[in-house]
């Protein structure tokens, strides 16, 4: 039996899209590997980290043999640097996986030890960053890149990313996708006749997610379509100024704003929705569009290297930059023919698939045994 370790911290505590990933890459292995023993290790324990796992789609009662728990009585702040390796060693670990863009600096040689690296966006856009933050995150993502056995990047863009920031890296990186939520799933797509029709985007509140010009755009066109627009996400630095235009500009009766909204809610949004409309301006992954496409809904996303990646054309594109693009392709994706449906059917086909769940669960279970020979 393999036994794998894990930095557990944001997959118990984080709920955007770091902590997403931590429960949909356990979810995973839980559900479609065997002969595994799966230990999550964190500096604070949760009482009903049950319900964390049952909420990444994992039920607690059948699988609970197989996963296990391990926190400290007491843990200073820099126990998962120093002090998250040697709790892991004691456990019987023989894989660790850091995975959020780091690994405990005090793992035994004894142990593999891999790392999935999400993006350098703190280095490509360093004014979004702290310099304390930008430092940090960059000696975290040396050290694993000194000391891993292998590297997991979530896309081929991230990949190309990290070998021309560090064109002498000898560790292998393999590109892994992100698996999506089992409750993400096309037979749910439906449509209340009752309301008011609208397209969506969910995606935390900050500025590299280009709600602004999305807000500018639609004002330009909302005359042109029928549909609303509702912004799905986690506060942050941005959510109060995007509550402040939407009032400002009177725009109360067109634009809805939810946060704080959990998955069953955030499937339930997707199904009644006419569409996705995705205007980030830089992602390592993109895993909304991934949940979408799963959902089965038509989108419009911006014109950046790793959604063409994912999708190969097929969705409607546009230039983030530029706020009349963004209006065009509200427009189109409000009136697209047979051709264009068929274009997104096909775009939405290989997502899934890049996605799947049983595939990916393979493909980490052979870098975990050392086994991987990446095909792209």
């Amino acid at each position: 039996m393999l036994h794998i370790g894990f930095d557990a911290k944001r997959l118990l505590f984080n709920r955007s899209g770091l902590g997403n990933y931590s429960r949909a890459i356990v979810r995973a292995l839980a559900l479609h590997t065997s002969e595994t023993k799966l230990t999550l290790l964190s500096p604070k324990s949760k009482s009903d980290w049950a319900k964390s796992i049952a909420i990444a789609g994992i039920d607690p009662e059948s699988v609970c043999e197989n996963i296990e728990l391990v926190s400290p009585s007491f843990a200073p702040f820099w126990w998962r640097s120093r002090g998250m390796g040697s709790a892991a060693n004691q456990s019987g670990v023989d894989v660790f996986h850091g995975l959020s863009n780091e690994i405990p600096f005090d793992l035994p040689r004894r142990i593999r030890k891999v790392c999935t690296i999400h993006d350098l966006i703190f280095i490509d856009h360093p004014q979004n960053y702290p310099w304390l933050d930008r430092n940090i995150y960059r000696r975290k993502v040396e050290f694993a890149l000194r000391n891993c056995d292998a590297i997991i990047a979530t896309s081929v863009f991230t990949k190309d990313s990290i070998l021309f920031h560090y064109p002498e890296t000898q560790v292998p990186i393999h590109v892994v996708y992100q698996p999506i939520h089992p409750l993400f799933n096309s037979s749910e797509r439906k449509k209340p006749s009752s309301e008011k029709p609208y397209f969506i985007y969910h995606s935390g509140f900050n500025k590299r997610k280009n709600h602004f010009r999305l807000l500018e755009a639609f004002k330009s066109v909302k005359q042109s379509i029928s549909q609303n627009l509702m912004l799905v996400g986690i506060k942050g630095d941005t959510y109060d100024e995007v509550n402040t235009w939407v009032t400002r500009n009177e725009m109360t009766e067109r634009v809805i704003l939810k946060t704080d909204v959990e998955t069953p809610e955030l499937v339930k949004l997707l199904s009644c929705s006419d569409g996705f409309i995705y205007p980030s301006l830089m992602e390592g992954f993109g895993i909304p569009l991934a949940e979408a496409a799963t959902m089965g809904l038509n989108a419009a996303i911006s014109d950046i290297p790793v959604f063409n990646e994912l999708s190969n054309g097929g969705f409607i594109t546009f230039d983030p930059i530029k706020v009349e693009s963004i209006a065009h392709a509200l427009v189109s994706l409000a009136s697209l023919d047979e051709t264009a449906k068929n274009q997104q059917r096909t775009a939405r086909s290989k997502v899934v698939e890049l996605t799947n769940c049983q595939t990916i669960a393979n493909q980490l279970m052979a870098i975990y045994k050392d086994q991987h020979t990446d095909a792209s």
